[in-house]
Formats: structure tokens, sequence, C-alpha cells
């Protein structure tokens, strides 16, 4: 039973190779469109075309960054100003502040001081006052 399946395969095969072998296959191809070939010349007057629209692109880019760039320093430049004034002159307000602030004087020293005595005098009219006391 198997020697009749293996015999059948085998004619199937055969006949099948031999259909393969006589078959012939045609193809057909349209082009809808014509090619056109481009010169040197033409290539290089597309290349060109294209770098120069490239490079004015990116000129464009450019200089919208840059106006963008001014546009901002329009507003931040009077802002930092400001800013710079109200430091400098807090600073300096500290400083004169600083000077103006004294140790305060003992009680005697400022009775004398109130009396026209200079400062080494009064200490000397302190001592004696200690002494006499």
């Amino acid at each position: 039973m198997q020697a009749d399946q293996s015999r059948l395969e085998f004619r199937r095969r055969n006949s099948l190779n031999s259909r393969i072998d006589a078959t012939t296959v045609r193809i057909a191809l349209e082009c809808t469109k014509t090619i056109h070939e481009e010169t040197t010349g033409e290539m290089a007057a597309r290349i060109m075309k294209n770098t120069f629209r490239d490079t004015l692109e990116t000129f464009l880019e450019g200089a919208k960054m840059f106006l963008g760039a001014i546009a901002t320093l329009i507003w931040l430049i009077p802002i930092g100003m400001i800013l710079i004034t109200a430091v400098y002159r807090t600073i300096r307000w500290n400083r004169g502040k600083g000077k103006k602030e004294k140790i305060p004087a003992s009680d005697s020293a400022k009775k004398q001081e109130k009396k026209g005595i200079p400062e080494k005098e009064s200490e000397s009219a302190e001592e004696e006052h200690q002494r006499k006391n």
C-alpha cells in the first residue's frame, strides 16, 4: 500500500515538473512618465538653487533669533538698571547710617560734653571727683 502511494506521489511530481518547465511567464513594463536625464549644467543649477534657498532660510532664522534677543534686552536693561540703582542706594544708605551712629558715652562724659570740656579733661575731672568722694 505504501509502495502504491509513493508511486502516485512520484508521478504527480513528475507531472508538475513537466508543466513547470513548459510554463512561460511574460512581464510587460510600461512607463507612464518620461524620465528626463539631467545634464551636468542642469544638476549644478538645481544644487545651487537649493543651496541658496537653504542659506537664505538659515540667515532668516538667525535674524529672527537676533531680533528676539534685542527685543528681550530692550525691557531687561531698564529693569537691570533699576535693580542696580536700588542695590547701590541701599548699600550707600547703610554705610551712611553706620557713620552717624556713635558709641554712647557715659553719663559724666555727656555732662562734660555739654559743658564744653574736652574728653581727656573729663576723665581727669572724673578721677578727681572720685578721690573727693
